[in-house]
C-alpha cells in the first residue's frame, strides 16, 4: 500500500482569561502530499507539530487580544487622567 496524503487536526479549548464559564476553540486541520519516498511516519509527525504550533500561536495571540481590549475598554470607562 503506498500513503499518498497526510491529513492532520489539532485543537484546543480555551477558557477565556476574564470571564468565567467562556470558551473559544481553536483548531486547524491541515492536508499535505507525499513526495516519492517520504517517510509517512515522519512527515505526519512533522505535519502535526505545525498544526499544533499554529493553534498555540492562536490561541497566544486571542489571549493578548482579550487583555488588550479588556484593558482598553476599562481606561476608556475611567476617562483621561488629568
Amino acid at each position: 500500500m503506498t500513503v499518498k496524503t497526510v491529513h492532520v487536526r489539532a485543537q484546543r479549548l480555551y477558557t477565556h482569561p476574564l470571564r468565567r464559564g467562556e470558551t473559544f476553540m481553536a483548531r486547524v486541520q491541515m492536508r499535505g502530499e507525499l513526495a516519492a519516498g517520504e517517510n509517512f511516519f515522519q512527515a505526519t509527525r512533522e505535519l502535526q507539530a505545525v498544526a499544533e504550533s499554529l493553534v498555540a500561536a492562536e490561541i497566544l495571540a486571542m489571549d493578548k487580544r482579550l487583555k488588550e481590549d479588556a484593558l482598553a475598554k476599562r481606561k476608556a470607562r475611567k476617562g483621561p487622567v488629568n
